[in-house]
Order: C-alpha cells, then structure tokens, then sequence
C-alpha cells in the first residue's frame, strides 16, 4: 500500500496517512462480499501495457474413460514407458481502470465540529476504496449470460412477473448444474451465493425449501463468512444490499434481483496493490493561511468472469450461475 505525501511542517499529514492506511488493512482483512478470499483470482497489472490486468489459466491433466487399451494413456504396457504429456500454461487478460476521490477539509469545520473530522475522514475514504473494488466486481459478475429464470417458461430478464420469486427448486437446480459441469467447490464445501436481502425473504418463507440452516445453527459458526446469512442445498447465502438490482427490467416494470453462484475462483480480480492514499496537508501558494486539508485514494483495477477474458486459452466452463427473479417485498 503505497502512499504520497505532499511537503508540509505539520503532523497533520503523517496522523492521516496513518489512519487511513490503517483502516484500509483492517478492510482488507474483512472486505465487502464480492471480494471474499478464495472468491476471485489475484490478477497482476502487466507494466508497459498501458491498462491490462494478467493471470494464468492452468488447465487439470485430461482423465481418460472408457475400456483400458495398454499404451493408450493412461493404460500401460507391460515394461514400456509412457509417453509424455506437456504440462499447458494458459492465461487471460482484461482491462482496468483508474478510479479515485478526493475529500476537503476545511480549519472551520476541524475546528467546530462536534466529531473527530479526522478520523471520520480516514475511515470515509478507506471504506470508499475498498468498497468502489467490491461494487466494480460485482458490476462485472452480473454482467455474465449463464442465468436460469424464476417462473414457469421464462427465457429473458424481461418475462418476470412480479409472482416469479425464487423458490428452494430453483437453487436445487443451479446446485446441480455446477455440480454436473465439474465445477469445484470450496474448501468448505459447496458453492456460495451472494443475495440481495429481498429474495432472502422469499426463499425463507419457501415452505418447500426445507433443510435452510440458519448460520446461527452452524456446527462451527467462527467458520462463518462475511455477511453469512444460512445454508440450503449446498449452497451457503452471503447477504447484502449491494447484490444485482435490475431495476424496471420485469414484464410489468418491476425490478428483477439476480443471485450470483459460484464456485471458487469463478473471476479474475486485481490489484490492491495499487490502491494509494494520497495527503495534500494545509499550507502552500494556494493556501497561505493553511485553511484546507485534501485526502484522498486512488487505484487501477478491474476484474473478468473466468474464460472471458481477452487472449483466454485452456478456457472452462463458467464456474458461476445467475439466478434471476422478482421479489415479494
């Protein structure tokens, strides 16, 4: 985390740049819901390139069915090496952006406030970074096209009726399809789900969705995750407001709320390596009675379903489904 300081006489400067810095480790530790470890793959800034994000694509070693045949891989025969299998490195690209703010504050509003404007503003700024990361990726999971509908006989965003919410079938399904496409699972087991609170409810009030198991009643709920709201059908329920609205997009103008699923590494993220804060303090030319204070991030970054990316080789199957519905609520 690098950070830029503007010359200045006063402490000022190193106090925020310690605050800020200090809060954006600590929501590193614990980010918001997109960007989860073991949710993405770091991807690294490629210098010389302008904007491209890079990160390999590894493919598993091809398994063989079928009747075994000696010397036909991987059947052996008798006293006869094998013949040898390179060991392929794919990998993909994607662009990023800069992105960035700068927050003011005024000796007045220092000095009359009744809240530490200081520590206020660092945690302002670092909360904005971390989270213009997570929002952007969400962005860009939700943008994906392998979706199952809510409702009988829909195909398309825009044939949701305002009765088609989510039912427990429909995640049995999206569980089943992962599951059958070879899609791994994490570590903990299952796939996880990132849901807005709305379709939350639905699901809850499902009568046919047993077998939910509220968080509450994990057998290790240290193991929890950020914003963890239960499990059901394998899948474990991340809950958050900054899941996908699409708002106005039903049959009759309603919002349609779309669930990402997905197992690990389903996209490509990068890079908090260069998120910086930057610390303008008072005093300079234009500002001879040192009236202001300029704070402020910036970073490049950006992120990519895993097989979209440009240049893609060794390409899987998508590691995540869409689950599109209206809302009861």
């Amino acid at each position: 985390m690098a950070t830029t300081v503007s010359t200045g006489s006063s402490n000022f400067d190193q106090m925020l740049v310690a605050l800020v810095d200090k809060r954006l480790e600590e929501l590193l530790r614990a980010p918001l819901p997109w960007l989860l470890p073991g949710n993405f793959r770091p991807a690294k800034f490629v210098k010389g390139t302008n904007n491209t994000m890079r990160f390999l694509n590894i493919p598993d070693l091809p398994v063989v069915t079928g009747t075994p045949t000696p010397g036909i891989a991987p059947w052996l025969t008798e006293g006869v090496a094998p013949t040898t299998q390179d060991f392929e490195f794919g990998y993909e690209e994607f662009s990023a952006n800069q992105a960035g703010i700068v927050v003011r504050l005024t000796d007045k509003a220092l000095l009359e406030s009744p809240i530490d404007l200081i520590a206020e503003g660092a945690d302002r700024v670092a909360y904005n970074a971390i989270r213009t990361a997570d929002q952007r990726m969400g962005d860009i999971c939700l943008a994906g096209t392998n979706v199952l509908y809510a409702g009988v006989g829909n195909t398309a965003t825009d044939d949701i009726q305002p009765g088609d919410v989510v039912t427990g079938a429909i995640y049995k399904r999206a569980a089943a399809l992962l599951k059958g496409t070879k899609v791994p699972q994490f570590g903990e087991g299952g796939y996880r789900a990132i849901q807005h609170p709305f379709v939350s409810l639905d699901l809850e009030s499902d009568p046919d969705a047993g077998g939910w198991i509220d968080a509450n009643r994990y057998v290790t709920p240290d193991k929890m995750l950020n914003g963890e709201l239960g499990k059901y059908a394998g899948i474990r329920f991340i809950e958050t407001a900054n899941a996908g609205v699409k708002a106005t997009r039903g049959a009759s103008s309603e919002d349609v709320y779309a669930t990402f699923i997905f197992g690990p590494e389903a996209y490509a993220f990068g890079d908090w390596g260069t998120i910086e804060s930057h610390i303008t303090p008072p005093g300079g030319g234009s500002d001879p009675l040192f009236q202001r204070a300029l704070v402020g991030w910036k970073g490049f970054f950006g992120g990519v379903l895993i097989g979209e990316g440009a240049n893609a080789t060794n390409v899987s199957p998508p590691r995540y489904i869409i689950v599109e519905s209206a809302a009861s609520i």
